[in-house]
């Protein structure tokens, strides 16, 4: 059986990885920088380039 924390950090990993392929799409699709993404979700440039480079994704209100 595999420890229910390898599952949750692999799910994690997954979503993050989705999350940072769909944001990218996004943004080129849609010709945005990050200043762009920064300012109309209210985070932070650096963040921003987290998200897009599946290091991290939104949470709290980032995330809707």
């Amino acid at each position: 059986m595999i420890p229910r924390f390898v599952l949750v950090s692999r799910y994690s990993c997954l979503m993050v990885t989705a999350f940072a392929e769909e944001a990218a799409r996004i943004r080129e699709t849609a010709h945005l920088s990050d200043r762009d993404i920064a300012r109309a979700t209210g985070a932070g440039v650096s963040t921003v380039g987290a998200w897009l480079r599946g290091a991290r994704s939104p949470r709290g209100e980032h995330a809707e």
